[in-house]
């Protein structure tokens, strides 16, 4: 039996998979390659962010090539060499997950691509978003959707 919340979830989800397709020219963007992380046309992950930010300074900023690091076929690029340095001793923890495209996307079996400025951080880990919609579908339910995009992952990865 479906409730009315469920109906009008299930909507929202079916509108952001919609603008998510409409939005062909974001998602042409993202270039995957042969590791499934998405990268920018210059094979710049996360369109040249720095990843490690997020984790530090709890908000996007920029990197910089002067302070890049190549990690599974991409260029990581920082804001400074302290970020790099800490990205390079790990970088299975500071990588967003889903490889950088859209959480919601997966979720609905769609590599799609981010916009940096969207983000959430759900059990200590990075996940990015299309826009600002569809980061709202995900602030929802949290863990679901972020158990969901990871199970559906698994699937979509061209190489494991």
């Amino acid at each position: 039996m479906h409730t009315r919340r469920t109906f009008f979830n299930r909507l929202a989800i079916g509108l952001a998979c919609s603008q998510m397709l409409l939005g062909s020219l974001a998602t042409a963007t993202a270039a995957p390659n042969q590791f499934a992380i998405n990268v920018d046309a210059n094979g710049n992950a996360l369109l040249g962010y720095d990843t490690v930010a997020y984790f530090t300074e709890g908000k996007a900023m920029p990197g910089i090539a002067a302070h890049s690091f190549t990690w599974k076929g991409a260029r990581w690029l920082f804001a400074n060499a302290r970020h790099r340095d800490v990205f390079a001793a790990d970088p299975e923890t500071y990588a967003p997950r889903i490889g950088g495209f859209c959480a919601v996307g997966a979720v609905n079996g769609r590599m799609a691509d981010v916009d940096p400025q969207m983000w959430l951080m759900i059990r200590g880990k990075l996940y990015l978003y299309l826009n600002a919609n569809v980061r709202e579908i995900a602030l929802r339910d949290l863990e679901a959707s972020a158990t969901q995009a990871e199970t559906n992952w698994e699937r979509l990865m061209p190489v494991k």
